[in-house]
């Protein structure tokens, strides 16, 4: 299809190909162009690529509604797209059954054309081409207009003419000459053209962020005539107050009328409305002259999540006003890369010959952001979200917690659930425990301990199930030594809060704090045969068209160990290390567990940790994070890598 030609997407189902087909081949007939994925196009790659790529450059979106398209993911995500890119969207219905849940949000609004009784197709269609004829007008997309001969003298001289006049119109109707005459009560207004930002997909290509677009109606009564105004003032109202209940038909038209007589230019009517309402304000009484109507719409995205709260604290907010202050998660990291760059257009409002005329000087087309795709797997994550909340929930002896599970040979973050309980007691993603809370950890010093005097030769296989004390004397002429073996071992030298060991540390088995992506990516080294790596969120940034880049996982520590080492302990970790006769469990207000899954050739590594504010009862929650992790499993059909 050529590059400059304007068409009609068609979303649907293979399964009603037939019926769809039948409309299609009218809508061809009536001189439309059409694009139709016939071929399955519904793989990952080739979906972005090729479907992403058609519904962006398509006039009009039409999705065909039946049980089939319904409980198709791949329909959902067109619709989703097509929402996102602002493009407008003309739901039929095929059947009576309940629209897809996760468009119904997109599309609730929406006026659709019934095709649940056919009875003589090509009457029955005639709506839907008249609906579509409103915004795509047929003479838009043929490429040839005819010509009619003249063979008067007369045409000698009217190509001239045309000529001369055209060369007029142009220069009378330019930017630069309209952008040098100003007009009595002429006001120059820049209103910012937003950029669409990008979609957020998990590693399965289900949407978990997208732009919801709402329109924005003012009204400049100046540029409305006189006798325009005394003939079709109140029926605007009228209309007005049909689609806007807030005001009443006399209430609206005092509203407008005060507007004219005081002079005022940007009137606001709506805020915040959908397509369908702002396509019915155009179609009312002196708004439906456009721009000699006063009409004057603009359009602004509002950050979509359909996975509700659902991992809040990982995917995050680019908002700097939002209720933590700051720009966090996945959307701040990447904001430069998802939020493109606005455009700028201007207008002068205020009459000129009865017009709103455009000023095209100094503006600019926006720059839409790029799509991510992330590690995370949203069917993981609606499993440990709920296990990890629902222990917490029912147990008011724990403030909060967290859980993730890694990928042992990538790093990358396949679920990661952050629920804390406010003092009011309620239940949420109010704080990012795995990577902002530190806190003391002997049971994690014991392996860590255990892996340097491997590695180093000063122990034996023999002595793996030795208490850490005992291991620990051999560090005491260069505790130095062992303190780097920590640092290394940790996500960065920065961002460890590691005391400097003293001789008396090291018999006692350390003092220092750590968090839990921290633990968590040492026990991934272990089950990744000593290879430590970097935790992974982002996996892709794309456009609309291809990838514009694949992050590879990357490898953090400074110094790795052997497979050897990685496999002796773990061993002594299913053994059940002892921590050492120092360790007052009862003392301690954190619980963590971790397992590696499988127990043998590991390929994930799951990580739960608790809190409780209240030391002396911290000792019976020990089993919880177990108890939590087991339930994960017992719910998880996580694959073998191999």
């Amino acid at each position: 299809m050529a590059e400059d030609k304007k068409y009609i997407f068609i979303s649907y189902s293979r399964k009603d190909q037939r019926i769809v087909n039948k409309v299609v081949d009218i809508l061809k007939e009536s001189g439309y162009s059409i694009w139709m994925d016939v071929s399955g196009i519904e793989s990952g790659e080739q979906f972005k690529h090729v479907i992403v790529n058609a519904i962006e450059k398509c006039e009009i979106f039409l999705y065909f509604a039946s049980k089939n398209s319904n409980t198709s993911p791949w329909t959902a995500k067109e619709v989703g797209i097509a929402t996102s890119l602002k493009k407008r969207i003309i739901p039929i219905r095929l059947d009576n059954s309940a629209f897809n849940k996760e468009i119904l949000f997109d599309i609730v609004n929406l006026n659709y054309i019934d095709l649940t009784k056919v009875r003589k197709l090509k009457e029955d269609v005639v709506p839907l081409i008249n609906t579509i004829a409103k915004h795509l007008p047929v003479n838009e997309i043929q490429t040839d207009s005819p010509v009619q001969s003249r063979s008067s003298k007369s045409s000698k001289y009217i190509y001239p003419v045309i000529a001369v006049l055209c060369l007029l119109a142009c220069l009378f109707c330019s930017p630069w000459f309209m952008s040098r005459i100003n007009l009595p009560g002429d006001e120059v207004r820049e209103i910012l053209d937003h950029a669409t930002r990008g979609v957020i997909f998990d590693s399965k290509d289900n949407i978990i962020a997208a732009n919801h677009i709402l329109y924005d109606l003012h009204f400049d009564p100046s540029a409305v005539d006189k006798s325009a105004w005394n003939a079709e003032s109140r029926k605007l109202a009228q209309g007005l107050s049909a689609l806007l209940p807030d005001k009443n038909a006399p209430e609206w038209w005092e509203y407008l009328n005060n507007a004219r007589e005081k002079n005022r230019r940007y009137l606001p009517i709506a805020n915040g409305t959908t397509q369908e309402i702002a396509d019915s304000l155009r179609t009312l009484p002196i708004f439906c002259k456009g721009h000699t109507g006063g009409f004057i719409l603009t359009t602004r995205n509002v950050r979509l999540y359909p996975y509700g709260d659902l991992a809040h604290r990982t995917i995050g907010s680019s908002e700097s006003g939002n209720s933590d202050g700051n720009k966090f998660g996945i959307e701040g990291s990447y904001d430069k890369e998802l939020a493109g760059r606005d455009g700028i257009r201007r207008i002068k409002v205020g009459k000129r010959w009865g017009r709103i005329h455009q000023w095209d000087m100094g503006q600019f087309s926006p720059l839409h952001g790029h799509h991510l795709q992330v590690t995370l797997d949203m069917g993981y994550q609606v499993v440990a979200d709920n296990m990890l909340r629902k222990a917490i929930s029912h147990n008011e002896d724990i403030t909060g917690g967290c859980l993730a599970i890694m990928e042992a040979a990538s790093g990358e973050i396949k679920a990661l659930a952050n629920i804390h309980r406010t003092e009011e007691g309620e239940v949420g993603e109010y704080y990012n425990y795995f990577m902002s809370y530190s806190y003391e950890a002997q049971e994690f010093l014991h392996p860590m301990l255990l892996t340097a005097a491997l590695s180093d030769g000063l122990i034996g296989p023999s002595d793996i199930h030795k208490p850490a004390s005992e291991i620990a004397k051999h560090y005491v002429e260069s505790p130095d030594y062992l303190y780097d073996w920590y640092k290394s071992l940790c996500i960065s030298r920065s961002e460890c809060d590691l005391q400097e060991l003293t001789e008396t540390d090291i018999v006692k088995g350390g003092d220092f704090k750590v968090t839990p992506v921290q633990i968590l990516s040492f026990y991934n080294a272990l089950a990744n045969k000593g290879r430590m790596m970097k935790p992974m969120l982002v996996k892709r940034i794309t456009d609309s068209e291809k990838c514009l880049q694949d992050i590879s996982p990357e490898e953090l520590t400074e110094r790795s160990f052997s497979s050897d080492v990685a496999d002796k302990v773990i061993s002594a970790l299913q053994s059940d290390l002892t921590p050492g006769p120092e360790a007052d469990r009862h003392m301690i207000n954190v619980g963590t567990y971790v397992r590696f899954y499988p127990a043998r050739n590991p390929d994930y590594t799951i990580l739960c940790m608790i809190r409780t504010d209240s030391k002396g009862n911290a000792g019976h929650l020990d089993d919880v994070p177990e108890k939590i992790v087991n339930d994960i499993l017992d719910n998880l059909h996580l694959p073998h890598i191999d």
